[in-house]
């Protein structure tokens, strides 16, 4: 028994680490981030709208939503920063492969042309010579 209390670490209430595949299922961050994103801004548009009628208890209110605007930051933002990562790496990887796929299509197409280079494919598309 003292094996498998071990093993299984306590969860902390707020997870500040993430690997991916973790950061894309739903968790308790995500429902905190539900809850603290709509009352900032309820907090704000109160806030200002007590402001601009000349109530000073609209300060505390716009206090309050930075305070939960910034806590709903902190407790989410790693959790998007591992799902970002992720997907730059897959882009990256997709470009990658887009990239070798073209030059290998390119290649035969450079040969019957009777060109060796391969045209920069970031340079607007221009008309091949006319022959006559």
């Amino acid at each position: 028994a003292s094996q498998r209390a071990s093993s299984q670490r306590a969860r902390p209430l707020i997870r500040r680490t993430w690997d991916a595949d973790a950061a894309n299922e739903w968790s308790r961050e995500d429902w905190i981030a539900i809850v603290l994103s709509p009352t900032s801004f309820a907090c704000i548009m109160l806030g200002v709208t007590k402001i601009l009628l000349l109530q000073w208890s609209g300060l505390w209110m716009l206090a309050l939503a930075v305070g939960c605007a910034g806590f709903a930051y902190w407790v989410i933002d790693p959790k998007l920063r591992a799902v970002s990562t992720d997907y730059e790496r897959q882009q990256a990887d997709y470009i990658g492969d887009a990239e070798r796929s073209l030059r290998v299509d390119a290649q035969p197409a450079a040969a019957a042309r009777g060109t060796s280079h391969v045209r920069d494919r970031s340079t607007p598309h221009e008309p091949p010579p006319r022959t006559t």
